[in-house]
């Protein structure tokens, strides 16, 4: 066995104790080095904006107009009536205002009487002078009907009976006739309307029973 081997193989377990002990010491070095800080995450950054608003434009005033003063004028006196109805009759007798009164009174009482009046319109309502009861037929009597009729008729400015109608009847046709003949016979009073008669219309019901 050479001398060179015989050194090799005693300086490789020192080698490699060494080696292994330099190991060591770097991994105990390395452990105790700080470890450096976690590196931050990148965060999205927010971009912001302002959006500019308008402003709604200015409603424009409308224009007050200046009314015009106008200048008062004098206002004309307003005639005097007088109470009288007597006037100037302009050297026209026929234009008198005392002929034109007396006319137009005429006129207003041939209205008066033209007029149809109801009872409860005229000063004095008509008053029964002559009546006559109306006649039951036989058939009516035999089967004990009842009902009514219900006639509208006027009164004259004589004081007769007249335009009868009748409006409505229970039975109908039963009792008309005899209702109609016995008003036609009737005689009144006649109403009166400042001071003169007038014709009146007046309803009246007949009830049977």
């Amino acid at each position: 066995m050479s001398l060179r081997s015989h050194w090799v193989r005693k300086l490789l377990p020192f080698i490699s104790m060494c080696l292994g002990l330099a190991g060591v010491f770097w991994c105990i070095f390395a452990m105790n080095q700080p470890v450096p800080p976690p590196v931050p995450k990148k965060t999205k950054t927010m971009v912001k904006f302002a959006v500019k608003q308008k402003k709604p434009p200015k409603k424009s005033k409308p224009k007050k107009v200046r009314k015009k003063r106008t200048a008062q004028r004098n206002a004309p006196p307003a005639p005097v009536l007088q109470s009288g109805m007597s006037g100037p009759s302009f050297d026209l007798p026929q234009f008198g205002m005392g002929d034109l009164t007396n006319e137009l009174r005429e006129e207003l009482a041939k209205s008066a009487k033209a007029q149809v009046f109801t009872a409860d319109s005229v000063d004095t309502p008509p008053k029964a002078a002559h009546q006559v009861a109306p006649m039951v037929p036989m058939a009516a009597r035999r089967k004990a009907l009842t009902g009514y009729v219900k006639v509208r008729y006027l009164i004259s400015e004589e004081g007769r009976v007249e335009r009868l109608k009748v409006l409505e009847s229970e039975p109908k046709g039963v009792f008309d006739s005899g209702v109609l003949a016995a008003l036609e016979q009737w005689t009144y009073e006649p109403a009166g309307y400042r001071g003169e008669p007038v014709r009146v219309s007046v309803v009246k019901t007949f009830r049977f029973n």
